[in-house]
C-alpha cells in the first residue's frame, strides 16, 4: 500500500474509534467474523485474476487531469464544507450548491440544455416529495406519537430500543430506499432525545446508521446506488447494445 493509503486508513480507524461506542464495536466485532464465516470460501483470489488486475493501468482513466484536480479541490473544500457547516452557520444544501456552481464556473464552457437535459429531475422531485412529506408529519405530531409508543414499547430502556431501531432499520430499508427511511426516522429519532437527552441517544443514531447501510444491500431497491447502477446496466448492455 501506497503511504496515502496507509494514511487514509489510519485517519479511518482514528476517526471511528474517538466518535464510536461500545455498541458499534461489538456490532462490528460481530459482524466481522459473520462475513469471515459465512463467504471465507470466497474470499480467496486465484493467481491468474491476481495478475489480471495488477496489469491494469488506472491512469488510462483519466481522461482529463486538470479537470480532475480542479474537482478533487472542489470535492474537498465541499467536504470540509460539510464537517464545518455548524460553525459557518450556512446549510449543506448551500455548501453542495455553491461546490457545483463553482465546478461549472472553472472548467470548461457548458451548453445549459444540455446539462439539464442529463439531471435527474424525477429523483429531485422525489425526494422534494419526500421531505416535503414527512415535514408534514413531524408538525401533525405523527412522529412525536411514534417516538412515544416505540419508548412505551421498550419502557424507556435505551438498549431494547437500541436493538429495536437496527433490526427494523435492517429489515425496512432492503424493501424501501434507505435514504427516505432515514429522512422519516431522523426527525424520529431527533423526539426520543427529546425525553432521554441528546447524549444518551448515540447509540441510537448508529443503530439507524448501521441498519440502514446494511438493509439497503438487501435487495436491488434497497439503496439509491443500487438502483442507479441497475439502470445503468439495464441501458449500457440491454438498450444501448
Amino acid at each position: 500500500m501506497s503511504a496515502v493509503a496507509w494514511i487514509a486508513v489510519a485517519v479511518f480507524v482514528g476517526t471511528y474509534l474517538l466518535i464510536s461506542t461500545e455498541f458499534v464495536h461489538k456490532t462490528t466485532a460481530a459482524v466481522s467474523v459473520f462475513a469471515l464465516l459465512a463467504f471465507r470460501g470466497q474470499m480467496k483470489v486465484s493467481a491468474p485474476r491476481k495478475a489480471r488486475i495488477m496489469s491494469f493501468d488506472e491512469g488510462r482513466a483519466i481522461e482529463n487531469k486538470p479537470l480532475l484536480i480542479r474537482s478533487l479541490v472542489v470535492l474537498s473544500l465541499v467536504i470540509a464544507g460539510f464537517l464545518l457547516h455548524d460553525a459557518l452557520r450556512v446549510e449543506v444544501s448551500v455548501i453542495a450548491l455553491s461546490g457545483a456552481f463553482v465546478l461549472m464556473g472553472i472548467t470548461e464552457r457548458h451548453e445549459v440544455e444540455k446539462v439539464f437535459l442529463e439531471i435527474e429531475w424525477a429523483t429531485l422531485f422525489f425526494f422534494i416529495g419526500l421531505f416535503i412529506l414527512v415535514g408534514g408529519l413531524v408538525k401533525l405530531g405523527i412522529i412525536k406519537l411514534l417516538a412515544q409508543y416505540l419508548l412505551g414499547l421498550t419502557g424507556g430502556n435505551l438498549k431494547s430500543t437500541t436493538t429495536i431501531v437496527i433490526w427494523a432499520s435492517g429489515f425496512f430499508s432492503s424493501f424501501v430506499d434507505n435514504t427516505p427511511y432515514v429522512a422519516t426516522m431522523t426527525p424520529l429519532i431527533k423526539d426520543i432525545g427529546s425525553t432521554l437527552g441528546t447524549e444518551a441517544i448515540r447509540p441510537l443514531w448508529w443503530a439507524l446508521s448501521l441498519g440502514a447501510c446494511l438493509g439497503g444491500n438487501g435487495t436491488l431497491v434497497g439503496a439509491s446506488a443500487n438502483v442507479v447502477s441497475s439502470v445503468y446496466v439495464w441501458l449500457r448492455y440491454f438498450i444501448l447494445k
